[in-house]
């Protein structure tokens, strides 16, 4: 756990927000695996994260995958070829995509990965 949050793919529920319903809510369990030989200091707290990014392998991700590249398009400042390459040449995050000549692949490329780096699509 403390790796996802450093990596701040998940955040601690602030106390404000806890019993705050705007909505569906969806939890993943998670257990403490517990090992014999070593100290298990336990506490009787509860304490709520949740997650920041969404999680891969879920039966959703395809069209996730494919609601954020076309939401990114949409709000980004980019090229009307890269918005027409986000939004019609991905599946998922396999992107099958011709050019008719390779400088304009790069170009293609190098924007969408920027957008995609900075928008944190990865």
């Amino acid at each position: 756990m403390n790796m996802m949050l450093d990596a701040g793919f998940m955040e601690r529920v602030p106390e404000e927000e806890l019993h705050v319903h705007t909505g569906g809510l969806w939890y993943l369990s998670h257990h403490g695996v517990y090992h014999k030989e070593k100290d298990n200091e336990l506490s009787n707290e509860t304490v709520e994260y949740r997650l920041t990014v969404h999680v891969f392998g879920a039966v959703s991700s395809p069209t996730v995958a494919n609601f954020a590249l076309r939401k990114v398009s949409e709000d980004h400042d980019m090229s009307d070829q890269c918005k027409a390459a986000m939004n019609e040449n991905f599946y998922v995050d396999d992107l099958l995509l011709s050019t008719n000549d390779a400088s304009e692949a790069e170009i293609l490329l190098r924007q969408m990965w920027e957008t995609s780096r900075e928008k944190r699509l990865y």
